[in-house]
């Protein structure tokens, strides 16, 4: 068992956390029009994790919360719930559970209770018709922001947009590479978080 990730209790079993990250990705402004969705970095948050017997595999995301938060740091005061499956904002659900089947609770809570560096120790849980489906008490790592811009955008061009959306995180800028080859020729730039 992985004490230190956490666990979730979905539908009467439990199951041990393998894997819980934060990252983010800031598009371009034209791609967010292109989507019909609001520019600015968008937060993934996922998990996954393994029933006792290691036989049943769980996913959890909650890519849809539509989070605004103006520094990585501020996931320490993160306190969110849903009342409706659907966000109106995203047009997406505010998350899924993925067990063999998906599951998107009507209803439910995201809380981040503590904060360590870039770990976050987070309280979930989500109920479709009243019913409780999972809870969740886990551990979760922030790595980093990836940027994407267009083909003749350097990495200081990158760095400078994302200073924008999160001034004052000084990220390091960790890798760069230009995407010629693709249908969207694009540069992307990764940065992860000084926490020292």
């Amino acid at each position: 068992m992985n004490e230190r990730l956490g666990s979730i209790n979905f539908q009467g079993g439990r199951f041990d956390v393998v894997t819980a990250t934060i990252e983010g990705v800031l598009n371009t402004r034209r791609w967010a029009k292109f989507h019909g969705q609001p520019y600015g970095v968008k937060w993934y948050i996922e998990v996954t994790a393994k029933s006792l017997n290691k036989h049943n595999e769980l996913e959890i995301s909650f890519n849809g919360l539509g989070l605004h938060v103006t520094s990585w740091q501020d996931f320490s005061s993160v306190n969110f719930c849903w009342e409706t499956w659907q966000n109106p904002t995203t047009n997406s659900p505010y998350m899924h559970v993925e067990a063999g089947e998906t599951f998107s609770p009507d209803s439910g809570t995201f809380r981040v209770a503590h904060s360590r560096g870039n770990m976050f120790t987070i309280h979930s849980n989500g109920r479709i018709e009243g019913i409780e489906l999972y809870t969740m008490d886990a551990e979760f790592t922030f790595q980093g922001v990836r940027v994407f811009g267009e083909t003749t955008d350097t990495e200081v061009d990158l760095h400078r947009r994302l200073e924008t959306e999160l001034p004052g995180d000084r990220m390091l800028l960790t890798d760069f590479t230009t995407n010629l080859q693709t249908v969207n020729p694009n540069s992307t730039a990764y940065f992860t978080p000084q926490t020292k």
